[in-house]
């Protein structure tokens, strides 16, 4: 039994575990303009067996198609395609089996042969299903559903995995030992979640947590997973389960687990608090910091994330350099060409938004060159269906559609047809909605992303709005904002309807939770108080009428429309509300201890640097031990900031050596400090050391986050990181740099 059962990330990714790394000179021979030629290429290809994905590197300035491109992207193809031979021979195998026994006795085989040591597929599942386990013996059949239910864990079968799950605890009472049934247990209850059953999942794998003793740390980053993939992201309780699921995954030396449940943190900030998530995504792209082509294309990922997101915001420069930042690390891997083109039309996204025209042309014709699209470029397609908004032209719709739809350009036919259920002057209001509704309908059946709903959605309140059916459309409004806060269309069109209609204190809600989550703005704080004012809220319209007033452009009718209604409110008899303290949330958590590390070498700093000197012959020398003097100083100061949340554990037995602290934390992550000195006599290189050493006890401990902690007495590089840039690895280790030089002036301590 192998592997702890959870609901996994919605984007595939990079796992750290089992790279494996292929270089070579390749030969071959093409031809260019119709002459035969041998083409000599470098090949350096990363295979990650535990995403089933082949990346490859070259020159990114090289032509696309040039031979030696075109060499490349074979022989990445043909590597992938071997280490995918043995999943297909064992299926063959699985599938020539007559009977369950026989099905038992090539999965042995295989065993023996070392063939189930490579990722499997969905033909391997497909015939071990084939088999009528109700004529198997019970050992046979026990042994069969627990190989479904492996081969189903990693392909990513949820739906297989907890059903095999249960069956195997209602046919096996008593049978596993406590790890394997709260794998099992875990794995029964995503089954419960996925069929509503949602509370009693959530019982199950809360009480899993609660064990004593506690699960390891990869089983409790599933649970935590599990916890926030049946929450609703608005809820704060998804929020901490999104935190100690990523803390717990680092724990593991799970990297890519730990970003991807960090990506649900960025989602759930998004709607609430945008400065937050961007703030995660900075922790994400240190995280993923570590050399490696599937680093490459992970960091890559996070910024194009980020990139999208600054878009949706407005932010264009911000996101251009995202942009161009993905596109630089895309450039030349081999396997990710479509998600090169995405970030290629990511940065023409936000060089129109910055009127750069020319430039954004040129990268969209780039993305379709790398699509090796036939059609007309993006940039075309995209002037043409402009040219439907604004005067529709019944031929060139059906022109656009029709070729759309015979290539699948599902996001063409969605514009299209939103633009002649909106545009067209012949259409009645049903046949409108009734377009309208069927592209809906076609997208869900193509299970197509919900963001391509984001505009018929909004075309179907607006048709609402003018047949004066103001309540169906303010329905079609909430829900759209509930999936997509960001739409600033669809907040103004329903905006409008309750202004319409007078329905000020729905008004006054939504203002109020859009400030909450973009900021304070003069429009909205103007309508939020006029709201107010209208509600007999004279203070509350005061307060906020006065901030749009402060922030409107001096000379601007905003402005004067802002003083004008709150000299109105003043008159009524309010007054300006005094702000409310914002309250302080502090869980315990990695980033919570990392800070509290960083508070830790500030105080140091100001107050007790001196404390590691002494004199002698008129100068200034290390006290004896001063390793453990700050050790000392470090395990008081963690035990006054988190009290009865932190257990510290001291020189510890690690297989050849002695670590310094063990921490853990509540919630049950755990984390190894080692402390170094640095300044002479002691050496940059010897402090350096002290990652080797970390490493070591990490390995022996089972514990994959760590910190150096460096008290740095160097007099020109103080500060300056010492630890180099590994290859990609299991392990996080942190640096937290103490200044205890001895003659400078301490920092002020505030």
């Amino acid at each position: 039994m192998i592997g702890i059962y959870g609901e996994g990330s919605d984007e595939d990714g990079d796992s750290q575990a089992a790279q494996e790394i292929f270089q070579g000179t390749v030969e071959s021979t093409g031809a260019t303009l119709g002459e035969p030629q041998t083409v000599t290429t470098v090949v350096n290809i990363q295979f990650d067996r535990g995403v089933t994905r082949a990346l490859g590197k070259a020159d990114p300035n090289r032509d696309h198609n040039a031979p030696e491109e075109i060499i490349r992207r074979n022989v990445t193809a043909a590597i992938q395609k071997a280490f995918e031979k043995p999943a297909a021979e064992v299926a063959e195998r699985l599938d020539a089996a007559a009977d369950p026994a026989a099905a038992v006795a090539a999965l042995k085989k295989a065993k023996e042969d070392e063939l189930l040591g490579f990722p499997p597929s969905k033909a391997i599942l497909v015939a071990l299903k084939k088999q009528d386990l109700s004529v198997a013996t019970a050992e046979d059949r026990m042994f069969l559903r627990q190989a479904m239910l492996e081969v189903a864990n990693q392909i990513g079968d949820i739906e297989t995995v907890a059903r095999e799950a249960t069956a195997l605890l209602d046919e096996n009472p008593g049978a596993f030992d406590a790890t394997h049934f709260a794998q099992l247990e875990t794995a029964k209850a995503i089954g419960l979640a996925r069929h509503g059953r949602t509370e009693a999942a959530l019982r199950i794998w809360r009480r899993q947590l609660a064990a004593d003793p506690p699960p390891d740390s990869l089983h409790r980053a599933w649970l935590w997973r599990n916890i926030l993939k049946s929450l609703n992201l608005s809820d704060p309780a998804a929020k901490d389960a999104a935190r100690k699921s990523a803390d717990a995954f680092l724990e593991a030396g799970d990297k890519f687990q730990a970003i991807s449940s960090l990506s649900f943190l960025v989602d759930a900030w998004m709607r609430e608090a945008p400065e937050q998530a961007f703030t995660v995504m900075d922790e994400m792209l240190g995280i993923a910091g570590q050399e490696g082509l599937h680093n490459d294309e992970l960091r890559a990922g996070i910024l194009h994330n980020r990139g999208t997101r600054l878009l949706a915001l407005g932010s264009h420069a911000a996101a251009l350099e995202d942009g161009l930042a993905a596109v630089a690390l895309r450039r030349g891997l081999t396997g990710v060409e479509h998600r090169l083109a995405g970030s290629l039309m990511l940065v023409c996204g936000a060089l129109t938004g910055l009127g750069r025209m020319p430039e954004a042309e040129g990268y969209s014709e780039e993305a379709d060159r790398l699509l090796d699209n036939d059609g007309k470029p993006h940039f075309a397609v995209a002037d043409e269906i402009s040219t439907l908004f604004e005067t529709f032209d019944g031929t060139l719709a059906a022109r656009i559609e029709a070729e759309a739809r015979a290539g699948g350009q599902w996001e063409i036919i969605c514009a299209v047809v939103t633009a002649r259920a909106t545009r067209d002057p012949s259409l009645t209001t049903e046949q409108r909605l009734e377009l309208l509704e069927g592209l809906m309908a076609d997208l869900a059946a193509h299970d197509l992303p919900g963001k391509m709903t984001v505009a018929p959605r909004r075309a179907v309140a607006t048709i609402l709005t003018d047949a004066g059916d103001n309540d169906r459309a303010a329905a079609w409004l909430r829900d759209l904002l509930d999936e997509a806060p960001w739409e600033t269309g669809a907040l103004a069109s329903l905006a409008n309807i309750y202004f319409k209609t007078e329905n000020w204190r729905a008004a006054e809600r939504l203002l109020a939770s859009d400030i909450a989550l973009r900021g304070e703005r003069p429009g909205a704080l103007f309508f939020l108080g006029k709201a107010q004012f209208r509600l007999g809220e004279m203070s509350a319209a005061v307060t906020n009428l006065q901030k749009s007033f402060s922030l409107a452009p001096d000379g601007s009718d905003m402005k004067e429309q802002a003083r004008l209604l709150r000299d109105e409110a003043l008159a009524a008899g309010g007054t300006i509300l005094p702000d409310k303290p914002k309250p302080v949330v502090a869980p315990v958590s990695r980033t919570t201890f990392e800070a509290a590390l960083a508070d830790f070498a500030k105080m140091i700093a100001a107050d007790q640097r001196k404390g590691f000197w002494r004199i002698e012959d008129k100068t200034r020398k290390w006290i004896q031990s001063p390793e453990n003097y700050g050790r000392n100083l470090l395990h008081a100061y963690l035990k006054a900031a988190f009290k009865d949340q932190i257990n510290l554990f001291r020189e510890l037995d690690a297989g050849a050596g002695r670590l310094d602290v063990l921490v853990q934390l509540a919630g049950g992550l755990n984390i190894i400090l080692e402390l170094k000195m640095c300044g002479q006599p002691y050496s940059s290189s010897y402090a350096a050391e002290g990652e080797v050493q970390i490493l070591h006890y990490m390995e022996n401990r089972g514990v994959h986050l760590g910190y150096l902690i460096v008290f740095d007495a160097r007099a020109r590089d103080n500060g300056k990181p010492l630890l180099a840039t590994r290859s990609a690895d299991r392990f996080t280790v942190g640096e937290i740099f103490v200044d205890v030089r001895p003659d400078v002036v301490p920092p002020d301590a505030t």
